[in-house]
């Protein structure tokens, strides 16, 4: 055992020596960045509660929590100040040996380069010591690679979670104050950051002391005194109490980063209590004067990360947002991936449909308006050309109850020739050919042959339109050529047909003068 903790704290020397520089650097840049930080008011405030002392009643063996001034094994003390503009810091609860949860989180969700444009994310992963050598060296190649997480001197283990809960809330106070949001999370999650950077973050851009999380009122929560419970609790500890105070569920707790150090503080004064979620999202804040919790709902999360996956794999319930998750549950790489690619395609669907919106919206499209040709002056233009069949045809059109016409599949390409090809020299021709496309166009209007496209304000691109607040978008007419070779194509024997007439009646005119 002796051997071992030589072995450890060797390790702490090298790692230590390696990024000393780094550290350095770090406290140069920390002593202009410590801007979200809570008042010295509210630090000030934060003292010893004898009522919470009493019920807690700690052990004599662990009065406080030991990572209050304990030593860091292995850190990277330049992870946040490294990063300018650091928007989110992830600070992660993880079992040593959890290798695989590790990476997979970052390869998909904590990888911010995936969504680089919507802000800055580092990745803090947090445990003790294994008395497992081999787990050791696996740890010391990942911290080689990665960077990315601290070891407390400590045991790790699940009883000790409120040492590493307690030990991530002081290396955030000392290290990373130029974050503006702390999101803490377990490794077995996946966190739908589109969401959280669009639609979450920017309800609390101007707020401070604001937690959000998964929110358990007082008087809701029962103690566990069963001894074969994972979560038993002793019945020295909240004696005659049946119910926890107010605290959060931690697989997610959002907070704005200015509360951290007073959080910090408040576990000074706040006796151990081994239910990590009660001590630190609820008996700790307690102290902290003003602190604002924000629940989740309970649409926000799917913790069955197979449920959630079949959600957004089913298109009716995406439409409906059913699956609009801001967490949902994952313990594999594989369920990970796929999780994370659905959000992926989810966003890239929303941000099309905003595209879409501010390019054809209703308000962009401008509304032309021109004056239509009265009946009476179609019969007077057509009975001049001396044809009563025509006018006959041409009043058949301005009847709501006409419905007969539908081109034929056949003539589209013959009527599209004839329209753009064949043209006549009399003027009168010219005119009755004009007047058509005239009542054509009234015609189209009156059976409503543009089409519509129903997008809903919340950017669900569907066409059913089943949501409250939709906004119709007219379709500016890009299929123009096709539109009107169809509705000609109705009339295209008659066009013909009066085109001819012209010609006998010129010939007739020309066989007489000549005679």
């Amino acid at each position: 055992m002796f051997e071992y903790i030589n072995r450890v704290h060797v390790r702490r020397l090298h790692v230590h020596q390696t990024i000393s520089r780094t550290f350095r650097l770090a406290d140069d840049i920390l002593a202009d960045i410590r801007t979200f930080t809570a008042s010295p008011e509210d630090m000030r405030a934060i003292s010893p509660n004898p009522d919470l002392i009493a019920e807690i009643n700690a052990s004599s063996g662990v009065q406080y929590p030991v990572t209050i001034k304990g030593s860091y094994l292995i850190e990277n003390p330049a992870l946040c100040s490294s990063v300018p503009d650091l928007s989110v810091l992830i600070i992660v609860h993880t079992a040593p040996n959890h290798f695989e949860q590790r990476n997979a989180m970052r390869k998909t969700w904590a990888n911010d380069t995936n969504y680089n444009s919507l802000g800055k994310v580092k990745t803090l992963f947090l445990f003790g010591t294994v008395h497992n050598q081999t787990v050791q060296i696996e740890l010391e190649k990942e911290f080689k690679e990665h960077q990315d997480f601290l070891q407390g001197d400590f045991v790790d283990a699940y009883r000790n979670l409120t040492h590493k809960g307690v030990m991530g809330y002081r290396w955030v106070s000392e290290r990373c104050r130029n974050a503006k949001y702390i999101l803490k999370v377990d490794d077995d999650i996946v966190v739908d950051m589109y969401r959280l950077f669009t639609k979450v973050i920017p309800k609390y851009s101007n707020k401070t002391k604001q937690i959000l999380c998964n929110h358990i009122s007082p008087g809701t929560m029962r103690i566990i005194r069963e001894k074969k419970s994972k979560w038993y609790v002793n019945e020295k500890h909240f004696k005659r109490q049946k119910f926890y105070p107010e605290y959060c569920s931690g697989f997610l707790v959002l907070f704005s980063n200015d509360v951290i150090p007073a959080l910090f503080k408040a576990t000074t004064v706040t006796p151990f209590f081994w239910v990590d979620d009660v001590y630190l999202y609820g008996l700790a804040p307690s102290h902290v004067p003003g602190i604002k919790y924000n629940g989740l709902e309970q649409k926000d999360h799917m913790l069955d990360g197979n449920k959630a996956l079949k959600c957004y794999r089913n298109e009716t319930m995406n439409n409906q947002h059913k699956c609009d998750y801001l967490v949902t549950g994952s313990r594999k790489m594989q369920v990970s991936v796929a999780i994370w690619s659905e959000m992926t395609k989810q966003y890239e669907k929303v941000s099309f449909c905003r595209s879409f919106t501010l390019v054809f919206s209703s308000s962009a499209i401008p509304k032309v308006t021109r004056k239509e040709p009265k009946i009476e002056e179609h019969e007077r233009d057509v009975t001049d050309t001396g044809d009563k069949d025509l006018t006959i045809r041409l009043k058949q059109l301005t009847n709501k109850n006409n419905s007969d016409m539908k081109p034929s599949n056949s003539m589209k390409k013959k009527i599209i020739n004839t329209a753009t090809t064949k043209t006549s020299s009399d003027s009168k021709t010219e005119r009755v050919v004009s007047l058509m496309h005239r009542l054509l166009d009234q015609k189209q209007k009156k059976k409503k042959r543009r089409q519509r496209h129903v997008i809903s304000e919340s950017e669900s691109c569907t066409i059913e339109g089943k949501k409250k607040k939709k906004v119709e978008v007219e379709e500016v007419t890009v299929n123009a050529v096709t539109d009107n070779a169809m509705a000609i194509a109705g009339l295209s024997k008659m066009v013909e047909k009066l085109i001819d007439k012209f010609d006998r009646m010129s010939a007739s005119n020309d066989s007489k003068q000549s005679s």
